[in-house]
Formats: structure tokens, C-alpha cells, sequence
């Protein structure tokens, strides 16, 4: 989880996995020897099912309609940066804010995802930071849900450490979705909430059958950014495999909004694979890996691919 907290609307630079995403396709079919009653019937379910496509495909995602996550910084480097800042102030006379106290303690479980070292010890204090925090808040009257799906995710995430001991990683895990899935339940239009669940199962396996919700908290996040970006309605779920490349070619997304659509991408296609789309994973991994960064163009230099392309191209390799 990098890079995915900003709050300005002109600008949601992130690195922090569309309910019209799930993907399906109706197919109405009407055989040749059908009666005609059964083929009345049958055009009777498909411009039903027309109408409602047309229904999703007009569904606009304002930004307004929904709360931005917290910032914490656009890339690894910021984010080191920002807590080092708040940890400095922590250690002050001044002290932190309850605003940043949360800033400081989502940073910690953001960059503890990229840590080396990862250990047991770390990722528990992490959570009991988070854990305080949000009871905090729920004792002020004012439960602040980001928090409480922050430390549903760090929970979860617990588990990895306990693969010797299947009935503690399943406490674990369940603990921590049913946390997630509360905060989704209780703040739907909280894109922080979101996008952490969405990432959590993402990662998760496929057993669990957790996918179809990463599939719809990232596919909302996507479709409010990209509405948000281009300025208008965004395509049908079907269509979107495409609009990372169509975004590279002539979007005037800035660079860091351009890479945190691919970091969504990203892990929505694994969301896609691991719910048994295969084909949508694909698409989607595939119109990724042919996305170049801005980072030369052809007047300074050779283009090169973006860390989330070089992941996509991987994945093409396994599937």
C-alpha cells in the first residue's frame, strides 16, 4: 500500500485496490424454432437488460459525492520524509494532533508493506496504535472508520506471520475483514476505507473468496478518479481494460496521478484473476504493460515502462 493518500481534489496523487467493475456480460440468445411467446419473452429480458447496461454506463462519479482519504504523501520517499517530520514533532513540546497522530500511524503500516525487515513485533505495535486510535475516536462520539479499516488491514496482514499456526492466522484474518467490512458498511463513500479493503483482498487468497469486494472497492476508486481527471462520465466496465493506455496517449493527468491509476489497475486486475476473470485480468494486465511512463519521451530520451507496467508484464508471463 504506497502512495495511495491525497486530499486535493485537483490533484489525488497516490500510491494507496467502480461498483460497475464486477465485469459481466448478459447474453440473451433466441433460438430459431423458439416460440413466439418464448422469443416475446426473451426481447422483453434483453431490452431489460439493455436499459440497465445504458443505467450504468450514464452513472457519473462525482468527487464531491465522496470523502478523500488522508494524505500521507505520493511515493515511498515523501511518505519516509512526512513521518520523519511528525516523529521529530511528536518527540517536541508541541506534540501531534489527533489529525496526525492518524497521519503518523497510517504512514507507519504504509511503509511498513515496503519494509525489508518486516517483523511480528513491528506490524503489532503498529495495530495496537491503530487500535487505540480508533477506539479513541468511537469515544468522542465520532468513530473515524478510515482508522478502524486501517487496523482491520493490519490485522489481516498479522496473519502471514502465523502460517505454523492455521487456527491463529484464521482468527486473525477474519478479525480484521470483519473490521474492514464494517467500515465499508458503515462510510461507502469513504475512498480511504475503500481503497484499503480493496488492497487487503487483493492480496489475499483466492480461497477466502474475498475478490468480487476488492474487484468493487477498486473499480469505485477508479471510476471516481478517472471521472474526476478526464471530466466526464466514465465507460462501461467492460471498456475500462482500455483507458490506462488511452490515458498515457492524450490525458492530461499529471505523472503521479497517471501511476496511481496504474497502481489501481494493478492490483484490480489481480482482484479480476483471483475472482475467476481471467479474461478481464488479462485485459486489463495487458493494456498495462504497453503503458509508458513519462518519465523521457522521444525528443529526451527512450521511453521506459513504469514500475506497475514491469509488474503487469510479469503477471502475462504467468497466466
Amino acid at each position: 500500500m504506497r502512495r495511495f493518500f491525497k486530499q486535493s481534489p485537483n490533484a489525488i496523487k497516490a500510491q494507496l485496490f467502480l461498483p460497475l467493475a464486477l465485469t459481466a456480460s448478459l447474453l440473451v440468445a433466441c433460438s430459431d424454432e423458439a416460440s413466439i411467446n418464448a422469443n416475446a419473452a426473451s426481447s422483453k429480458v434483453a431490452n431489460e437488460a439493455q436499459n440497465a447496461a445504458q443505467n450504468k454506463v450514464k452513472q457519473t462519479y462525482l468527487l464531491s459525492d465522496y470523502q478523500l482519504p488522508s494524505a500521507i504523501g505520493a511515493d515511498q520517499a515523501e511518505q519516509e520524509a512526512l513521518l520523519k517530520v511528525l516523529n521529530e514533532k511528536e518527540g517536541s513540546n508541541t506534540g501531534l494532533t489527533q489529525e496526525e497522530v492518524k497521519q503518523q500511524l497510517l504512514l507507519r503500516l504504509t511503509l511498513f508493506s515496503s519494509d525489508k525487515n518486516q517483523t511480528l513485533a513491528k506490524l503489532e505495535a503498529i495495530t495496537q496504535g491503530l487500535t487505540r486510535a480508533s477506539e479513541f475516536s468511537a469515544e468522542q462520539g465520532e468513530q473515524d472508520y478510515e482508522l478502524m479499516a486501517a487496523m482491520g488491514s493490519a490485522l489481516s496482514y498479522q496473519s502471514i506471520f502465523y502460517q505454523a499456526d492455521l487456527g491463529q492466522m484464521n482468527l486473525l484474518s477474519r478479525k480484521g475483514m470483519r473490521y474492514m467490512d464494517r467500515a465499508v458498511k458503515k462510510a461507502p463513500n469513504h475512498l480511504g476505507v475503500r481503497l484499503l479493503r480493496g488492497l487487503s483482498y487483493a492480496n489475499m487468497p483466492a480461497f477466502l473468496n474475498r475478490a468480487s469486494f476488492a474487484v468493487e472497492d477498486l473499480s469505485l476508486l477508479k471510476n471516481v478518479l478517472l471521472h474526476e481527471k478526464e471530466g466526464g462520465q466514465v465507460q462501461d466496465s467492460k471498456l475500462l481494460s482500455k483507458s490506462i493506455v488511452e490515458s498515457a496517449k492524450k490525458s492530461p493527468l499529471k505523472k503521479q496521478d497517471k501511476l496511481f491509476i496504474e497502481f489501481v489497475d494493478y492490483y484490480l486486475a489481480l482482484s479480476f484473476y483471483k475472482n475467476d476473470q481471467l479474461e478481464s485480468a488479462k485485459s486489463l494486465w495487458q493494456a498495462l504493460s504497453n503503458t509508458a511512463s513519462e518519465g523521457s519521451d522521444s525528443a529526451s530520451g527512450p521511453v521506459s515502462q513504469s514500475k506497475w507496467s514491469v509488474l503487469a508484464t510479469k503477471r502475462l508471463e504467468e497466466v
